[in-house]
């Protein structure tokens, strides 16, 4: 039987978390937590007697978390490929190192006509990579 771990000794109804998303390698475990727009990635050690896991990483957004998802080919022996992008409110996507936290770049979101779209901060943003083209979506 499979033991359960907790992510956070404090569940409470101020700081919960929305999702749970694995890394491509399922080395890492990425969450939103609702109450503080942040974004956490646990390392679990599956050989280790933890009850409870302690982030590893927190990246902070100033606004609510709309999306997150791994890069398709993140590999934790490759830390080039070690990013997630995110999504919030009012701002364009980020691309964020899953190593250290910072920020490797930001997609702004445009119309058609290639000007920025002046609605897109009120949209909900939702990335996808195209794996078999390598190109983005």
């Amino acid at each position: 039987m499979d033991e359960v771990i907790s992510l956070s000794k404090a569940i409470t109804a101020e700081a919960y978390f929305t999702g749970l998303r694995y890394s491509p390698d399922s080395t890492c475990i990425l969450t939103s937590h609702v109450s503080d727009n942040t974004l956490h990635c646990y390392e679990p050690n599956p050989k280790s007697n933890q009850t409870f896991l302690t982030p590893a990483l927190t990246s902070k957004c100033s606004t609510p978390i709309y999306s997150y998802s791994w890069y398709p080919f993140m590999n934790s022996s490759d830390p080039p490929t070690c990013a997630y992008l995110c999504s919030s409110r009012d701002n364009p996507l980020h691309l964020v190192d899953a190593y250290n936290g910072s920020l490797r770049v930001s997609y702004i979101a445009h119309d058609d006509k290639v000007r920025l779209d002046p609605r897109a901060g009120a949209k909900r943003h939702e990335y996808t990579a195209n794996i078999s083209s390598k190109k983005d979506l």
